[in-house]
């Protein structure tokens, strides 16, 4: 991927390892907890078209964009890394590690790593906290369990 920036970021939340990974293990669910990301259509086996809409940084229109994406690391219940080719050249890979904490509790980490430079103001920090809350909201759902905040990670 030539230069690598990464991004990461964990927090323990009270709903089983399996309760997690079935909200994280599904691509589609990718337009519930990324905001940018407005729909997920799978092409063939671990190759989907994502649809994302973006903001203009100043005053501008807003985009839609289609890119790419594959499913590039799956371990059941443990790890999964999506690739998104932005262009022909610019790539940006996202995913999950999970941790059992416990019987009901799992540490999820989120990991964002790209090969150009995410300019954000200080917000992907904000960002990151947003998808991992919308995350462990749709996995309390499946286990009705509640949340429990502990951040850390690397920005």
């Amino acid at each position: 991927m030539g230069e690598e920036f990464s991004i990461s970021k964990s927090a323990v939340i009270d709903a089983s390892t399996g309760s997690v990974w079935r909200v994280v293990a599904d691509p589609l669910n990718a337009a519930i907890y990324l905001d940018s990301i407005i729909n997920v259509k799978k092409v063939k086996d671990n190759l989907y078209i994502v649809r994302e809409v973006v903001s203009p940084e100043r005053e501008g229109n807003w985009t839609m964009n289609e890119y790419m994406m594959e499913v590039v690391e799956h371990e059941e219940k443990k790890s999964l890394m999506f690739r998104i080719y932005v262009d022909s050249v610019r790539q940006k890979e996202f995913g999950f590690r999970l941790e059992p904490e416990g019987k009901e509790k799992t540490s999820l980490t989120y990991r964002i790593k790209t090969n150009f430079v995410i300019v954000k103001n200080g917000e992907i920090g904000r960002e990151i906290d947003s998808i991992i809350d919308k995350i462990a909201k749709m996995a309390m759902k499946k286990s009705s369990s509640r949340r429990v905040s502990r951040y850390e990670g690397t920005l």
